[in-house]
């Protein structure tokens, strides 16, 4: 987080401001004359801090962790970005101008999401990398589908990637052009992925309830792949992954999800755990270098276990990890 020194007359300039019809001037709060609307931006920006230091990792057994979300942390959740670029901003005409510049990218990203569901082809200068991603192969499923519960999924799967693809690596870059530095900075957390995670997984809970799993016999491949980076995502809703992670030991013995997804999701609640993992799947940055959060299950074993699901060498996914990342830059 940046510290920066207002000018009285960028003070000036935020107390006149006008809120603006998409969402609460935050700005304008902080730099209000009136010592209330001050003190309630400091209140939303000590809850930002609080939002973004607190992310659901390391609280214990996973039983024990939230199975649903609330409209509460949504909401706390979505205002974030935004509070937190109204503190970086060194005046309200940065503010106004980073705001705005982030919304439009906001439409591109809605626009990119619609055409992979209207079976249109999406814009070139934005568009995921059709080798790396897999919203085109969705967008295909989704279109040949006849069952509409499969489309639904198609759909889910495809909003649940286009604003993750687009928030960081090679990905992200068209949509960092010409932006300052705290725009840049926020650009990742501006995506509503809260809103998104939680309705696919309130969604997915239905469905498994009443269908069971997307088997690979029933459903294909994609529709198992699809089903998994849901579960994969739900973050807010930690007990809900515990509870599918043991549900999908089950189906991949009986050769019905793919063993590398059982890896991912085994790795995914380590984390959430505070336990080491064991496969090294769920990396962060550390001294420029992608590397397993919380460390590796038995590390000298780590070849021989991801060579019995399948699964690339350790060394190659972590080199491919710190490049999408930008651990290195």
């Amino acid at each position: 987080m940046r510290f920066l020194i207002f000018s009285i007359l960028a003070l000036a300039a935020c107390a006149s401001a006008q809120i603006p019809p998409e969402a609460e001037d935050y700005c304008a709060l902080r730099c209000s004359a009136d010592a209330a609307e001050r003190a309630r931006f400091a209140s939303l920006l000590a809850d930002a801090e609080a939002v973004r230091s607190n992310m659901g990792w390391n609280e214990g057994p996973i039983r024990e962790q939230p199975a649903r979300c609330s409209n509460e942390e949504l909401a706390r959740a979505a205002r974030v970005p935004w509070v937190l670029l109204a503190n970086d901003a060194a005046s309200y005409t940065d503010w106004r101008r980073d705001e705005a510049a982030l919304r439009d990218r906001l439409a591109i990203v809605a626009r990119l999401q619609q055409d992979y569901l209207d079976g249109r082809t999406p814009d070139p200068r934005y568009a995921p990398d059709g080798e790396t991603w897999n919203v085109a192969n969705f967008a295909r499923e989704r279109a040949s589908a006849s069952d509409s519960l499969l489309r639904e999924l198609f759909e889910r799967a495809i909003r649940d990637q286009v604003s993750r693809i687009v928030s960081f690596g090679d990905n992200a870059r068209p949509f960092l052009e010409g932006l300052s530095e705290p725009a840049r900075e926020r650009w990742p957390f501006v995506l509503t992925l809260s809103d998104v995670d939680c309705a696919n997984t309130a969604w997915l809970r239905e469905q498994v309830a009443a269908n069971g799993w997307f088997d690979i016999s029933r459903y294909g491949e994609h529709a198992d792949e699809a089903a998994w980076l849901i579960v994969q995502h739900a973050d807010r809703t930690p007990a809900f992954q515990g509870e599918m992670l043991a549900l999908l030991e089950g189906r991949s013995a009986a050769g019905e999800t793919s063993p590398r997804r059982v890896a991912y999701l085994w790795d995914r609640v380590a984390v959430k755990e505070g336990r080491p993992q064991r496969y090294g799947t769920q990396m962060d940055c550390q001294n420029g270098e992608a590397a397993p959060i919380g460390g590796l299950e038995d590390p000298e074993q780590i070849e021989e276990r991801l060579a019995a699901v399948g699964m690339n060498s350790y060394a190659f996914y972590q080199r491919m990890m710190t490049q999408l990342a930008g651990c290195a830059d």
